[in-house]
């Protein structure tokens, strides 16, 4: 157990280290890149600024400040979602995508990530989300976990998400949803 502590104590003064060098490089604060990163991994119905909000924990004022330089510096645009005219989502552009990629090709620990199996990755995935989900199961009502680690994820070909009654994807699955429920 200390190990496990300390390991990830490890890992996770890494990537504050890395994320340092990337602020620096890139001029933005580290909401506006915590929130970049969200949305560059959550999914059609998380992709909005109350979503960015509650993942990570800071006021939607914060939030909507950030994606306002977010957008300012082109990484990110809105769109008006067709089904709801209300409803606004946050997608970010090529310009983003490409920043959020450099970081990732430059990240030490992205590199050894990307040598683990298929099925180390997904178990490490299904523990460290177990983790998280206890850590913040007083303080958040969503998990915010990745698709195919949902309740609602029904595997097979096609995939498919209950909660939402729609066919999701492979590279859906691996999107955040802010309707995640443990399995």
């Amino acid at each position: 157990m200390k190990n496990l502590y300390l390991l990830i104590d490890r890992l996770s003064n890494t990537l504050v280290n890395e994320k340092r060098k990337a602020l620096a490089e890139f001029g933005l604060q580290p909401v506006q890149l915590d929130a970049l990163r969200y949305l560059s991994m959550a999914n059609k119905h998380s992709d909005n600024a109350i979503s960015v909000s509650e993942y990570l924990g800071h006021t939607k004022g914060t939030i909507s400040q950030s994606i306002k330089v977010l957008e300012r510096k082109a990484l990110v645009h809105k769109t008006i979602c067709p089904e709801d005219k209300r409803v606004l989502h946050i997608k970010v552009t090529t310009i983003g995508k490409h920043i959020l990629s450099q970081l990732t090709e430059q990240s030490q620990l992205h590199m050894a990530i990307t040598n683990l199996s298929n099925t180390n990755e997904n178990a490490l995935i299904r523990s460290l989300n177990a983790i998280q989900h206890q850590i913040n199961s007083k303080d958040v009502p969503q998990s915010f976990g990745q698709c195919f680690t949902c309740i609602h994820y029904k595997p097979g070909i096609p995939a498919k998400c209950t909660h939402f009654e729609e066919v999701i994807t492979e590279e859906a699955s691996l999107q955040i949803c802010r309707a995640h429920q443990e399995a």
